[in-house]
């Protein structure tokens, strides 16, 4: 009997120790300023990230249907760029990330269509986002970086055309 309430006791200490830790665990998951979990703020940021390549990407084809209206042509700024839908061609000029400079998307004029590679529309931003940059290259691809370095002198040159 005596077997029997040591293996009992062991068992209870083992749950407590186990529920000590769940406690412990969950404790040290803090709140960010937001009021959320660390990893719920990584979340967030992530899925505003994936918005705002969804924005480029509806910029992209908003660029399009400018060009096959416009002998080709890109357009003079972003405001020239409109849908059938006003609500969603606005919507798509405000980045989710809120990267806390105005304009959200700021437009470089391709004066050389040939140079590909170039940024046509990048995420305006104060300080480097902390899951890097997504921009739109004239070839109209979406593009994304975690390199400031390596994006400011893509941008430079860009902007020298």
């Amino acid at each position: 009997m005596r077997k029997h309430m040591w293996i009992a006791l062991f068992c209870l200490a083992g749950l407590i120790v186990i529920g000590c830790q769940d406690k412990s665990e969950k404790a040290t998951e803090k709140k960010t300023a937001g009021g959320m979990t660390m990893t719920e703020r990584q979340a967030a940021m992530e899925q505003a990230a994936k918005d705002s390549a969804t924005n480029l990407n509806d910029m992209m084809m908003a660029i399009y249907f400018y060009q096959g209206r416009n002998d080709d042509r890109f357009p003079p700024n972003l405001e020239a760029l409109d849908y059938d839908n006003p609500t969603e061609s606005r919507s798509m000029f405000n980045n989710p990330r809120n990267l806390g400079a105005k304009p959200d998307y700021v437009y470089i004029y391709p004066h050389d269509e040939t140079l590909t590679e170039n940024i046509l529309v990048y995420e305006n931003y104060v300080t480097w986002p902390e899951l890097g940059l997504y921009y739109l290259i004239v070839d109209m691809r979406v593009q994304h970086t975690v390199h400031e370095a390596a994006f400011k002198k893509l941008l430079a040159e860009s902007q020298s055309e």
